[in-house]
């Protein structure tokens, strides 16, 4: 969004606090335009692109880019794999009953009980955190 010279001057005059709010909206918009088009420092997206699109979807005269639910999903996607993970790695352990067995340790079953139940439940969550990822990640949350 391009302010003529003379109206940016006259609303920094009238209202400087309102002019400095805007310009650090635009950056603000800037910033995200960059995030979701992929940018960073590597990318090849600048700051002053990102600006220049950003004024332009301000204008109107170019449409936000698209979300992309994948990329929204990732933070989801990556917590349901470490619940995954979490859980083979503790059914491949077993309980533990230090030197002994299930069977000679004096709460052996009382110790695979709540091994039992907190694998249980750890399963139970990792796939529930996989569905609500995926359905984020295919846009149908």
């Amino acid at each position: 969004m391009t302010v003529p010279a003379e109206a940016n001057a006259a609303l920094i005059a009238a209202a400087p606090e309102t002019a400095a709010e805007r310009d650090r909206l635009r950056e603000v918009l800037a910033e995200l335009v960059r995030c979701v088009r992929g940018g960073d420092e590597t990318s090849g997206v600048s700051m002053d692109d990102a600006l220049m699109d950003a004024d332009e979807v301000l204008d109107g005269t170019k449409a936000p880019p698209a979300p992309d639910p994948l990329r929204d999903a990732a933070p989801e996607l990556l917590a349901a794999a470490r619940a995954m993970i979490a859980w083979g790695d503790a059914e491949k352990t077993g309980p533990d009953y230090g030197s002994q067995t299930r069977d000679t340790h004096p709460d052996g079953e009382k110790i695979w009980r709540l091994w039992w139940d907190n694998q249980t439940a750890l399963c139970e969550r990792a796939f529930d955190t996989a569905r609500a990822a995926l359905a984020k990640a295919e846009g149908r949350s």
